[in-house]
């Protein structure tokens, strides 16, 4: 499942790269962002959970919107018991995903946020702030 999250996040991140950059460099950002998510993905396949999370980092850093490094950073975070941080980056993937009109990805991260809320044993608080319509 990871991995086909991580292929349709990719290919929306290159079209995102294409449509905002230009030429090699848009192709040079999105094949940077691909090798540190690999990387990250292989730490983390390891258990090296902080190394996962650096390389999370430098491809949020090179992509601030990228939310699938979010997610597998909350994720890591979660392995080492730092929930909170992984709630919030896991959150902040939710927007991400709200604003870009990802159905499918919005509903993903509602599931994985109930589950995060029940291992921590609170409940309600995950998207009720999020998934509220503004107005």
């Amino acid at each position: 499942m990871k991995k086909m999250v991580c292929v349709a996040v990719l290919a929306l991140l290159a079209t995102a790269c294409l449509a905002g950059c230009s030429g090699s460099d848009a192709s040079g950002q999105a094949e940077e962002i691909e090798f540190h998510i690999e990387r990250g993905d292989a730490r983390y396949d390891l258990g090296d959970y902080a190394d996962a999370i650096a390389e999370y980092d430098r491809a949020v850093r090179i992509e601030p919107g990228f939310a699938l490094a979010y997610y597998m950073r909350g994720n890591a975070k979660a392995m080492l018991g730092r929930t909170e941080g992984a709630f919030a980056h896991m959150k902040h993937e939710l927007a991400l995903a709200q604003a870009a009109g990802n159905a499918d990805l919005v509903a993903h991260m509602e599931r994985e946020l109930r589950k995060l809320e029940r291992a921590q044993g609170r409940t309600g608080v995950c998207c009720s702030s999020i998934l509220t319509p503004a107005g």
